[in-house]
């Protein structure tokens, strides 16, 4: 709600912002030049406002340090790129619509996944995922494929999408380019894609939202991987009602299956957090309202 070069952001995407950086494990912040800064220096309430809001926001993660200081990723699956992605197949990590739409997909559908460049992944970080995902754009060095080969060999599960006839093999999983082509536009290749990689994510940490589409999620460590941190982020344009929270805790979290929940939120609309149940690895919870943003802390 806003673009830079005339306006700002109000204070509900100021906020989300924020938000969503700490919870993807990032920074954030603000070109002051423009509109804003100088909106600002004339005290004009729509600019106050979202100051406001940057300050309240900011004021909660310095409160809540213990939520990201030394937050780690849980992700069971990651997503490998080349340096170089090969020209006109889908799948690379640019700007361009194109190439977004598989990470916005799995953003959208709370997917817990990290961006690995092949350059610098070992393979004893490789033997660390699950699973992981094989993009068409992704081109595989002579070393990389081996690599690949022997991660595959000693169990991990390759999903290949999209050049499925160019990956000499690999795979324990695939989807034709024309899966990848329409996710943005069929939900069908949504599910096919998604279904799949909760395929190679095995037992691996997975985090689910139903009941209000506009919600998204992740899920980080903390405390030495003695709790988990589930952050959900409210899209819309209000608060939301009543939002269903699964969390698969396996491998190595298996046990916070048991945990008794804990609601941390900077904002005094999120609010009824209940309806707790248990079922193996899982864990499941309503969250009777969300405004923006919510810490779920598992421990």
């Amino acid at each position: 709600s806003g673009n830079r070069a005339t306006t700002w952001l109000e204070p509900r995407s100021q906020k989300l912002g924020i938000a969503e950086a700490a919870a993807f494990r990032s920074a954030y912040c603000w070109d002051m030049e423009g509109p804003f800064d100088g909106a600002l220096m004339r005290a004009e309430p729509r600019a106050m406002a979202a100051w406001k809001a940057i300050g309240e926001y900011n004021g909660f993660l310095k409160k809540r340090e213990d939520l990201y200081v030394g937050a780690t990723s849980v992700s069971p699956v990651a997503v490998l790129l080349s340096a170089r992605p090969r020209t006109g197949r889908g799948g690379s990590f640019t700007w361009r619509e194109e190439d977004s739409g598989l990470y916005d997909m799995l953003a959208m559908k709370s997917v817990p996944y990290d961006i690995r460049l092949l350059t610098l992944l070992t393979p004893e970080q490789l033997g660390t995922y699950q699973g992981v995902v094989l993009p068409a754009a992704t081109e595989l060095a002579p070393a990389e494929m081996e690599m690949l080969r022997r991660y595959q060999a000693a169990g991990g599960k390759i999903y290949v999408l999209g050049a499925t006839e160019e990956r000499g093999g690999l795979g324990s999983a695939a989807s034709p380019d024309a899966v990848f082509n329409s996710l943005r536009t069929s939900e069908a290749a949504r599910e096919e894609v998604v279904g799949k990689i909760r395929q190679i994510a095995g037992g691996g940490a997975w985090l689910s939202v139903e009941g209000a589409p506009y919600v998204a999620g992740n899920v980080t460590g903390l405390g030495n991987g003695k709790k988990l941190a589930v952050h959900l982020l409210n899209y819309g344009p209000a608060a939301v009602s009543n939002v269903r929270v699964k969390v698969n805790s396996g491998g190595k979290f298996e046990g916070l299956a048991a945990a008794r929940p804990r609601l941390v939120t900077p904002d005094a609309g999120t609010q009824d957090l209940g309806e707790v149940s248990r079922r193996g690895a899982e864990l499941s919870f309503r969250l009777g309202k969300l405004d923006t943003y919510a810490v779920v802390v598992l421990e």
